[in-house]
Order: structure tokens, then sequence, then C-alpha cells
């Protein structure tokens, strides 16, 4: 029946792996810039080389993948479909059945992509409108209908609406976040209709990015315990945010149901696909299903 009895999944799916063969072409990229023979020879290694290898196969293997049009391999360390561990991506073995539905609260964070973009340059509107080609095809002008469908969303600045910029990081928020949360929470739901719950986690000083959530899941608000969270959580992160959702996670894993005082009824991914949304003041909101791109991160 599985080894685990529920589960609480945040900025995390079940979409993105590696095949067998891209697993072995980074594993031989750091064995090459390491000047290693065998995996006995990289646990030789100091830690920090065997970080500095890590990093450079993966810029390598980001810019290889970039030059053959693609978006530069985001995270290429991962899952692997080696046929013996894992045969099949997480999300085709629970669409298919194949995998032990359980209790489950899963979600994302408004604009997780934004975390990796800060310190990058901006995005301009032809790299944008490529990349929406390639998430949404060239048919009937869908990159065209995908612009002008985030350039309305809800922007960390009113000014950042519309712009290249802010719809770039909204698409790659939805394609490797948002859509891959919704779909397993979907595919979940339909064998535990009345236990798996959604969410979108929206609050930030300068945005709802990646990892955010993390200290008020743990209520590790105050400065000297944030660490490298100070840079996106801020000095005026609200205790009462990091109470609630410290007891609704505490409470689904009492109960099965996420609850806390403060908090709307949690409805579960049943008929309709709706979410909480996890904010100073939260609420249900149904979710846009026809924005999200196709799936097209199957590493067949």
């Amino acid at each position: 029946h599985g080894l685990f009895h529920q589960a609480i999944l945040q900025s995390g799916a079940g979409h993105f792996t590696r095949t067998a063969e891209d697993a072995a072409t980074f594993s031989d990229r750091i064995l090459a810039s390491t000047n290693s023979r065998s995996v006995s020879d990289l646990l030789e290694l100091p830690l920090p080389q065997l970080l500095d290898a890590q990093f450079r196969a993966s810029l390598q293997t980001a810019l290889v993948d970039t030059v053959a049009g693609g978006d530069g391999v985001f995270l290429p360390m991962g899952p692997v479909i080696d046929g013996v561990l894992l045969e099949e991506r997480p999300i085709d073995a629970f669409r298919a059945g194949r995998a032990h539905a359980l209790p489950m609260v899963i979600g994302s964070n408004r604009d997780e992509w934004t975390f990796f973009s800060a310190h990058a340059e901006p995005s301009k509107e032809p790299e944008t409108r490529a990349l929406l080609r390639r998430r949404f095809g060239e048919a009937d002008h869908a990159d065209e209908v995908a612009f002008r469908r985030y350039g309305t969303g809800i922007a960390r600045d009113v000014q950042d609406r519309g712009t290249a910029a802010f719809v770039f990081d909204e698409c790659q928020t939805d394609h490797y976040f948002r859509s891959p949360a919704v779909e397993l929470a979907r595919a979940n739901a339909q064998h535990r209709p009345h236990d798996t719950f959604l969410y979108e986690f929206t609050w930030g000083p300068a945005g709802a990015l990646h990892t955010i959530e993390q200290p008020f899941v743990f209520g590790n608000l105050e400065p000297w315990k944030l660490g490298i969270f100070l840079y996106v959580v801020g000095f005026r992160a609200p205790r009462s945010l990091a109470d609630t959702m410290m007891t609704a996670w505490t409470t689904f894993v009492r109960s099965g149901v996420p609850a806390a005082p403060g908090l709307p009824t949690w409805d579960p991914v049943f008929d309709e696909v709706r979410s909480m949304v996890i904010d100073r003041t939260s609420y249900m909101q149904r979710e846009d299903l026809a924005r999200f791109p196709p799936d097209r991160s199957s590493p067949a």
C-alpha cells in the first residue's frame, strides 16, 4: 500500500524526469570535469570541488540545450526513468492508476520563477515570444493569445503587467510549477476525490517567490532564523500567516483535512478544480485550466 500515509507537496509534482541517456551524459560531464573515472573517485573529492563540478556540468548541459532550441534544461539533476527503479513519469503513473493515491495537499507559489530570474537580464519580447511558441505551438496564433492572457495577470508591480519579462516569468511559473501541481492534484483526485487539496501561496514583499512559504510552514520568521530566506521574506513577515499555515498543515496530518482559524472551508479537488489562495486574507479560487501550456515535459 505504499510507504507514505499522506503527502504535502510544496512547489513540486511529478512531471519532470530525465532519460537514462541524459543521466549518463550528465554523469560523464562531471567525471570529465574532475578527471575522475568512477563514482569511487568522486567520493574522494572535497565537497567544494564536487559542487563546482556539478555547477559546471549543469551550465554546460543548459548551454547545449539552449543551442538546440530548448529552455536550457532547468535543474538537470532529477529522477531518471531507468526502467528499474522508475519506469515512467510519476504523473503518468498517477493518471493511469498505477501509483499509490493518498491524501494529499499540493500547491505552488504565485511568482515562483521570479526567484530564478531576479538576478538575470530581463527577458525581451523576441525571447518571450519564442518561449511561448515552444510552450503553446505556433498554430492559430497560440503564442499571441498566450502573451495577451499572461500580460493581464496579477503583477508584482502594476507597471510590470504586460511586459515581456513579466509574461516570461508567468509562463515559466506555470510550466514548471503551477500546471504540474494542478495536474497531479487532478490525477490523485481521480482516486482520492475527498482528500486531495490544492493551494496557491501569494504573499511576498517582492512577489511570492520560490521557497518563500517554507519559513511560514515552520514558523521561523525571526530575521536571525531566516538565513538565506531573509532575501525573499524580509523583516515584516506576518506571524498570523505562519500560524495559519502551521495549523492547516498539522491539522491535515492529524485529520486528513487542512483547516485553521481564519481559513474558509478548504474544498477538495473534486468535480471542480478549486484551490486555497493562502495570504493575509485567504479564499478559495477556481483554477483557470485554459491558461496552462500543454504538457511537453515527457522525456520520451
